[in-house]
């Protein structure tokens, strides 16, 4: 028994799996998090994509990427997403590529960037916004075009602006594209125009790096676009869903909000000596 367990060990393939990583020019990070991976089948919308097939779809909320709001969405056959205008863009390319790219068919969000076929699966929608303040688009059972096997792994947008990867089944059933072996799993700003040589962030491209139940999230230290990076993640902006609230704002005196993030919102004569402090426009240095 123990010899047989032994040669099963050895007959799995050791899967890379990346942890963590950036930050990239903008900000971006990413994580492991908690794998949840929502079946969507009966409750969200079947696309029905064909082979390089694409669909935009309306967000049901603004998405925060890369410092702009999105409201449109094109969903990829080929594991991949673009943010879009509402007016039709390119097709999620089958060739995928290294990221930055800026080449024919590159998608802003990589979730599994590859030559996928429709074959007996499919790509879902759903609008989860009203009960838990997401979007989710799912591939489902869609195969590698050139591998027998199939796949199934899918993104959340998140209402906060944190993207979610989370990978079912990443076993294709061949060697060159088990386990991301063949894909491209990242995000970049391509719409938005800087995805070369700062706005990207790659978890992997053509290795072994992901396993079934893997599960990531990008976010920003700099959610709120202005500059600095938040506090909790090791910046100095004390509240980083303001952009208005940085190191060295204007301070609005007496608003019960420390716009500057000197530790405490500015009154006129906190001291009251009678003299009002600097950050109020007066002359008491302390």
């Amino acid at each position: 028994t123990a010899c047989l367990a032994l040669v099963a060990t050895l007959l799995v393939p050791a899967v890379a799996s990346a942890q963590s990583g950036g930050p990239d020019g903008y900000g971006y990070l990413y994580d492991v998090t908690t794998y949840e991976f929502v079946d969507i089948t009966t409750t969200g919308v079947a696309l029905g994509l064909g082979d390089e097939g694409e669909e935009e779809v309306a967000l049901p909320f603004a998405f925060g990427f890369y410092g702009v709001d999105y409201n449109w969405l094109t969903i990829g056959a080929n594991g991949g997403l673009v943010f879009s205008d509402g007016t039709g863009t390119e097709p999620v390319g089958s060739y995928n590529q290294s990221l930055p790219t800026t080449g024919y068919g590159a998608p802003d969000v990589a979730v599994l960037w590859d030559d996928q076929d429709d074959g007996s699966g499919d790509v879902y929608y759903l609008d989860d916004s009203a009960a838990n303040d997401r979007f989710i688009v799912s591939w489902v059972d869609t195969p590698q075009y050139y591998s027998p096997g199939e796949g199934s792994y899918q993104v959340h947008l998140n209402g906060d602006g944190t993207i979610e990867f989370h990978y079912a089944d990443v076993v294709f059933d061949s060697s060159s594209y088990d386990y991301g072996a063949g894909a491209t799993v990242g995000i970049q700003d391509l719409t938005g125009g800087t995805a070369s040589p700062d706005g990207y962030l790659e978890i992997g491209y053509n290795s072994v790096f992901l396993a079934d139940m893997d599960a990531y999230v990008f976010y920003t230290a700099d959610a709120d676009g202005d500059g600095f990076a938040d506090a909790l993640l090791g910046g100095d902006d004390c509240d980083d869903t303001n952009p208005l609230i940085y190191p060295g704002a204007a301070e609005t005196c007496n608003d019960g909000i420390d716009d500057d993030c000197d530790g405490a919102d500015d009154v006129d004569d906190f001291d009251a000596d009678t003299f009002v402090n600097l950050d109020c426009g007066g002359d008491d240095c302390d």
